[in-house]
């Protein structure tokens, strides 16, 4: 179908289409009960229906398919077999796909079509989660890419690319586990009420690059939570994330083959063993309503077997859209999903800003001013293995740390530097990106390949990130050029010489590797009270200054050297860490970054028995400016007792007590400043729209924070309503 022609035309008046409702029987004398905690009021039940949907017939799936096909929908007639088998009522969409009473939906450069469906839970794959993408993964995420039809047209549909099967169940099980961790639980809400708002979904066709027959399923893009809430509240008593892992893993990948069935692909053999899954289902349902009142098992499966969603199956480009074909999809389902995370439902920072440089990326890229090959690389589609035929030098060591180096270099350039704020503008919505963002958008970017060894310094070395990031002052919009070396002391004597070119690799290798391994962390004020820095500054700054003497240009090249994305510093262990046995093997196969001597920097400070000193922060932050390490340090402010006394229960406490005042203060000075009388010449509340953006900014960090450490369910009470709008749109 020609690109230029919209593929759906609604008509001019289009009736409403009414999907059947599930049959009630007669009410019972009571409302369905479940007692699930004892020792409080039972959950009632409101809408259950004693009726389960039943296996669809296949003449209904094979007419929405031709239907389909008929109209115009551009997608495979496997992807279409797979949207089918997930509809509870495929004849609806059939009428539907026939009389164009489709959703449309204008998102940036193209308008997406959808259907509204009620769909099997047991057909829904949740493989894409935006909420963990810069969180530490272990399994790798497959290699992402759009499809496109015979008019070389895009379609509505991504092609997966798993190194396995294995691969693929591996991350299914981690997607499902970090869902379970990061988002909210309505496991109660959706007992008592059902999933009521849909959830997005599309077809995806699996691929396996060990030769394994492709699959074509439905995934889930935004409801992420909700499907695995649902899978929860469907098993009995309080399963861990591990054990909702496994369950979803054997529902969607088991794979059903016989004699009977030695004709049917792959992918129909998976359909199968759903089949059965949904069947066991059935069967648990009947069981449990025999006699005339559900027991716990009915309801279980009653309120979790379907839930409601928009499938989206096309896609028209509008002019001047950015995106080739196969890249236009996939960025305008996440444009759908971000702003209901993103703009108003505060995904955490890091996922939010992966989301969004990984967009603007494909984007510059399409625009010429990134190569292919260094996009891919930034995104995660290449690795480091593959550095030094992407840039032209043999030379370059093919190390995560090199790779990080390059990246930040490639985003420093004015031309792409210029482009990406471009782009971020246009995905964000706003005027401006100040450059503060813009670096901290690096990090997610920078650390993908060593965040699930790493883990553990991961908050912290986001928040340096975030103060500045390990990027030095001016090298933002300067085109300048790594220079490889194997050994990052190579770099010091060109470097004092004033070769700008390797003053930078130095300072942005060694910089990345000090916040990596918590050797330099975000400025704050308990650092200086505690007396672990000399005095207070940005995380831009101390890696600024270490580039302009000697001594700081060593602890850089050191720290380089010393980096080990496979591996955990030992500079990195609290004493807390120290002292735990659950980190033993960690703590026996860490490595060391040495301390350089100020007196004589080529050598390392040793203890008695001729080992390295381990290179501590105070230290750090001393070379960046001795002068100013050498002044007397102010007296705190309010007199407070010396805090190494301070116990971590009081400190919590104090900081608690703090984060409440400093808030509370900050509301009754916007209150103040917004009941200014118009007429005193003041303008805006806030003078221009720059400023405002900064503000909430902030305040989106602040926000991030807090939902990250909701308490937990004993502590407060922390179920969603899932049918209430605002608390379940804060769900996936």
């Amino acid at each position: 179908m020609s690109n230029n022609v919209p593929q759906f035309l609604a008509p001019s008046s289009p009736a409403r289409a009414a999907t059947p409702a599930i049959s009630e029987a007669p009410p019972t004398a009571r409302q369905p009960q479940l007692d699930l905690k004892g020792d409080e009021q039972p959950l009632v039940i409101s809408n259950f229906s004693f009726d389960l949907p039943g296996p669809t017939a296949a003449r209904d799936r094979i007419k929405f398919v031709r239907d389909a096909l008929a109209a115009g929908v551009p997608l495979s007639e496997d992807g279409l077999h797979a949207v089918a088998k997930g509809m509870v009522y495929p004849e609806v969409a059939a009428s539907m796909v026939k009389n164009n009473l489709f959703t449309n939906e204008i998102v940036e450069a193209a308008t997406l079509h959808s259907l509204p469906a009620i769909l099997y839970t047991t057909e829904l794959f949740p493989l894409l989660q935006p909420r963990t993408g810069a969180s530490a993964q272990s399994t790798a995420a497959p290699v992402i890419s759009g499809e496109t039809g015979s008019d070389g047209g895009p379609t509505a549909a991504l092609e997966l690319s798993f190194q396995s099967v294995r691969h693929l169940a591996d991350y299914l099980r981690q997607t499902v586990r970090e869902t379970r961790r990061t988002g909210k639980r309505y496991d109660e809400s959706i007992l008592a009420r059902r999933v009521s708002r849909p959830i997005i979904a599309h077809e995806a066709h699996l691929t396996f690059q060990d030769g394994s027959e492709a699959i074509d399923v439905l995934v889930v893009r935004d409801g992420l939570t909700r499907l695995v809430s649902a899978t929860a509240a469907r098993m009995k008593g309080k399963p861990t994330p591990e054990e909702i892992a496994e369950e979803m893993v054997t529902t969607l990948l088991t794979r059903k083959s016989s004699a009977r069935t030695k004709d049917l692909t792959v992918s129909q053999q998976y359909a199968r063993g759903r089949d059965d899954a949904a069947t066991t289902l059935r069967s648990r349902f009947t069981l449990g309503i025999a006699g005339g009142e559900p027991d716990e098992d009915a309801i279980r499966v009653g309120q979790t077997f379907t839930l409601p969603a928009q499938v989206y199956v096309g896609i028209d480009p509008l002019p001047g859209n950015p995106l080739p074909s196969d890249q236009q999809f996939d960025d305008a389902i996440r444009a759908v999903v971000s702003s209901i995370h993103v703009e108003f439902k505060g995904w955490d920072e890091a996922a939010e800003f992966a989301e969004v440089a990984d967009r603007a990326m494909h984007r510059v890229r399409h625009s010429g001013e990134l190569l292919e090959d260094v996009a891919d690389l930034a995104t995660g589609i290449i690795d480091e293995s593959k550095l030094g035929s992407i840039f032209g030098d043999t030379s370059i060591p093919p190390t995560p740390l090199w790779r990080g180096v390059y990246v930040v270099a490639t985003l420093c350039n004015p031309e792409v530097y210029k482009g990406m704020k471009r782009e971020l503008r246009a995905i964000l919505g706003l005027t401006r990106i100040a450059d503060s963002r813009y670096v901290s958008l690096m990090a997610p970017v920078v650390d993908r390949p060593w965040r699930g060894v790493k883990a553990a310094t991961l908050a912290q070395s986001r928040s340096a990130w975030g103060d500045g990031a390990p990027i030095p002052k001016g090298a933002l919009g300067l085109s300048w050029k790594p220079v490889p070396v194997a050994d990052f002391t190579e770099l010091i004597a060109p470097a004092l010489a004033g070769d700008v070119n390797a003053r930078l690799t130095l300072q942005v290798a060694g910089g990345i590797a000090l916040v990596t391994d918590k050797l330099l962390t975000a400025n704050v004020g308990s650092k200086l009270s505690m007396d672990l820095v000399p005095f207070r500054a940005s995380v831009s700054d101390v890696v600024s200054g270490l580039g302009t003497n000697e001594y700081g240009l060593w602890i850089l090249a050191r720290a380089a050297n010393a980096f080990d994305a496979s591996g955990v510093a030992a500079n990195s262990f609290t004493e807390r860490d120290l002292q735990s046995n659950s980190n033993a093997s960690q703590i026996a196969s860490s490595y060391r970054v040495g301390m350089v001597d100020p007196e004589h920097p080529n050598q390392f400070l040793v203890d008695n028995s001729g080992q390295p000193r381990l290179m501590r922060e105070r230290e750090v932050v001393t070379a960046s400016n001795p002068q100013r390490a050498a002044k007397p340090k102010q007296d705190l402010a309010g007199g407070a007792s010396s805090p190494t006394q301070e116990t971590d229960a009081a400190r919590a406490a104090r900081l608690r007590v703090a984060i409440r005042t400093g808030l509370t203060h900050v509301d009754d000075q916007i209150t103040e400043l917004t009941t200014i009388p118009s007429g005193a010449g003041i303008g805006q509340p806030f003078s221009t729209l720059e400023e405002w953006q900064e503000l909430t900014f902030i305040v989106n960090k602040i926000t991030a924070g807090l939902y990250q450490n909701v308490p937990a369910a004993g502590q407060a009470s922390s179920s969603g309503s899932d049918s209430d709008a605002k608390s379940e749109a804060d769900g996936e």
